[in-house]
């Protein structure tokens, strides 16, 4: 007679892993080893129990951090979350500047375009090479 086969408490799988347990801290909890929880008959709905309670792991600490940005005042969280969820970003006053530029080399390069093209002239690719006050002097010419 072989021994007793161990019984997994799935539930209490999801509520473990819903606090970030490790698979571990889980196998200790429910008292079987880690090899019983993966094994090849338990490891489909280990693992369904498992990724339930991550995900409401997640959830719950994306409300605490929501709660503590938005009740709390937490400008840090806030823009912590800024960043990780609405993808948001702050630019250095570098970066910002390197942007303006970029941008106003864009409209030279256009309006010389379109005096070029107004005279019958395309000069497109010389352009692309051009600084910002080599621009402005072809403008002034």
């Amino acid at each position: 007679m072989g021994r007793k086969r161990a019984t997994i408490d799935y539930d209490k799988v999801t509520h473990l892993a819903s606090f970030g347990c490790t698979d571990e801290e889980i196998a200790s909890v429910i008292e079987v080893s880690r090899a019983t929880l993966t094994n090849s008959r338990n490891k489909k709905k280990y693992h369904a129990a498992k990724e339930k309670g991550i995900n409401q792991y997640k959830v719950s600490l994306r409300q605490a951090m929501i709660k503590k940005a938005i009740k709390k005042g937490d400008t840090q969280m806030m823009k912590f979350l800024a960043k990780n969820i609405l993808d948001m970003n702050e630019k250095t006053e570098t970066e910002k500047q390197i942007d303006d530029s970029r941008l106003e080399n864009q409209k030279l390069q256009n309006e010389i375009l379109r005096q070029e093209a107004e005279r019958g002239q395309i000069i497109s690719d010389e352009l692309e090479t051009m600084t910002l006050e080599e621009l402005e002097g072809f403008l002034n010419e």
